[in-house]
């Protein structure tokens, strides 16, 4: 029973990480650049919290010229049969709880993303009731990837429809760092919301990789 209880936490973390592990990565990479623009030391971006059941994941990344993105991430390890409507509320409720904690002080603003990611499949009514309070929803962690990867790029094409594609310094940084978080989980869904008016500009950005 232990044995199968810490094999479940285990999975539960291997899941989580094919989200948090691509951000990270980038929020590294981004450090420096940061610390730059803002003419100090290079410190790390990125704070990440978990439950000792490693059901509940929490990132806390911070972005130049913006608000922070707070990734809150609750991993379910329901094997049976599909997750009820009173399973999938009391979870989010468990998942709300944590962010209130992480959203103190410096996060008060952040800019909340919740992923649902679960193994069992939800009723059609547990689906509805994710969406409506806000949840991106997955059966597995490529989905949610991709799902996340979207979210992203379409808050960077916002971006720059918003200012034309006329930025640079602390907005040029932030649009990198967007860009770069998106393709990073998924290129695919990343060039798909590339596609458009400012796709020449987007380009001249790409990925975020430019130094």
């Amino acid at each position: 029973m232990a044995g199968n209880r810490a094999a479940r936490k285990g999975e539960a973390l291997a899941r989580a990480n094919a989200l948090l592990l691509p951000l990270l990565r980038v929020a590294r990479r981004f450090s420096a650049r940061v610390a730059a623009l803002e003419g100090r030391p290079p410190r790390s971006l990125a704070k990440v919290y978990k439950t000792g059941d490693n059901r509940v994941h929490i990132l806390l990344v911070e972005l130049p010229a913006s608000n922070p993105l707070l990734l809150a991430v609750y991993v379910s390890m329901q094997m049976t049969r599909p997750a009820s409507p009173a399973q999938v509320d009391k979870r989010l409720k468990r998942l709300r709880r944590a962010v209130e904690k992480a959203r103190r002080g410096v996060a008060a603003a952040a800019d909340v993303v919740y992923v649902y990611l679960s193994t069992a499949r939800l009723t059609r009514a547990a689906y509805r009731l994710a969406r409506s309070q806000g949840a991106l929803v997955a059966l597995d962690p490529q989905r949610a990837a991709s799902l996340l990867a979207s979210h992203l790029a379409r808050r960077r094409r916002r971006l720059l429809e918003k200012t034309r594609g006329r930025i640079w310094g602390a907005l040029a940084l932030l649009a990198s760092m967007l860009g770069d978080m998106a393709y990073t989980l998924d290129p695919e869904a990343y060039q798909r919301q590339a596609d458009g008016p400012l796709a020449g500009e987007l380009l001249r950005h790409q990925h975020g990789l430019e130094q």
